[in-house]
């Protein structure tokens, strides 16, 4: 398994929430913000923090928080009714997400609505363990040997 990083999050995030949402309810979900030709309502979804804290025996724990904001359209006028039925459906989705195959569960999803956006934040916490490398093999040199 390659190095646990904040991307994997949020790849994963991705694909369930286009996986539980229609075309017509989320037009699109971008992990870059596009610069323009965004297709309203759409989702961004990004890493916010990183943490990692070392442990005991090489081990340590990574936690991310991830913050998915989803955007009306812009002649929606009743967005606190909206926002709500997206963010309920949205926790049940990105409560338990899965990376490389191994199922993960949130450790906290919260949602909130500031300047007609809908903000989904969860947090992620992994036990990972460090796999050092021991480098080249070196050979014995037998005492009396030259080296050329």
């Amino acid at each position: 398994m390659a190095t646990l990083t904040g991307e994997d999050v949020v790849s994963a995030i991705s694909k369930q929430a286009r996986a539980a949402f229609s075309k017509d309810e989320i037009k699109a979900i971008y992990k870059d913000l596009p610069q323009q030709n965004i297709q309203k309502p759409y989702a961004f979804i990004h890493q916010v923090n990183a943490t990692h804290t070392n442990q005991l025996r090489n081990t340590g724990r990574w936690g991310f928080i991830i913050d998915i904001r989803v955007h009306p359209e812009d002649e929606r006028t009743n967005v606190q009714t909206w926002a709500r039925g997206i963010a309920l459906r949205m926790i049940e989705v990105v409560n338990k997400i899965a990376i490389d195959g191994k199922p993960v569960k949130s450790t906290s999803l919260e949602y909130k609505v500031e300047e007609n956006v809908l903000h989904v934040i969860g947090s992620y916490s992994f036990r990972v363990v460090q796999i050092e490398d021991k480098g080249p093999n070196m050979e014995t040199m037998t005492y009396g040997e030259r080296v050329k």
